[in-house]
């Protein structure tokens, strides 16, 4: 069952999205901030979904508690109801952190389908940052590397996470990782400078596309 703290002003907001997501979701209402916090700090939900209204009267204050939430060393996974008149600044708040966000009232199909997605999202997270905090049992140079088995289970999760339809997005300066991409993008000076599939991709390639217009 996925928990989700609904932070409204809107009374009568709980019962209609507990009837309309089902049995798998079970919605808190939180009236106010301190609701909001007690959910949060001892971990009763899985989301916190805000909902602005530009009607409420504590709207403004909603939006500077949850912008001081996001902020902290482990924010909440935050969905965000919008009017339109308040778009924008839910759009602050997803570059601030938050998941993502739904025009006010979201459809149902819409809303569960970004739920279950922010909780997919948090949990591949907690996977990785899991695998990161075990210890080493060889040198740091080897995870730089990703030659170390705590390495190897981040790319086998990785693997297993696209099979399953999902895209990432790699950065590194480290060619024995090319042999986990799919596509490999060659930057310079903020630019593309090769656009290579896997097929095409070796060592010489990404190295000669690197320094070819310091060359030229």
């Amino acid at each position: 069952m996925l928990r989700i703290g609904l932070f409204s002003e809107d009374r009568a907001l709980q019962p209609l999205l507990s009837s309309a997501l089902g049995k798998e979701y079970q919605v808190v209402l939180a009236l106010d901030e301190a609701a909001v916090d007690r959910l949060v700090e001892t971990s009763s939900i899985d989301i916190l979904l805000l909902d602005l209204d530009q009607s409420h009267k504590s709207a403004t204050h909603k939006i500077e508690r949850c912008t001081q939430m996001l902020a902290a060393s482990n924010p909440p996974l935050m969905v965000i109801m919008a009017e339109d008149s308040l778009r924008s600044t839910a759009a602050d708040l997803v570059r601030a952190g938050a998941f993502g966000y739904l025009r006010r009232p979201p459809s149902i199909r819409d809303l569960k389908s970004m739920l279950a997605r922010a909780q997919e999202t948090n949990s591949l997270k907690r996977e990785l940052r899991s695998v990161h905090q075990r210890p080493e049992v060889s040198g740091c140079c080897d995870r730089l590397i990703g030659s170390s088995p705590q390495m190897q289970e981040v790319y086998d999760l990785i693997r297993r996470e696209t099979r399953s339809g999902r895209t990432f997005l790699w950065y590194t300066t480290e060619t024995d990782e090319l042999e986990n991409c799919d596509h490999v993008y060659v930057f310079r000076n903020g630019r593309i400078v090769a656009d290579l599939d896997r097929s095409e991709v070796t060592e010489e390639k990404v190295i000669q596309s690197s320094f070819a217009e310091a060359s030229a």
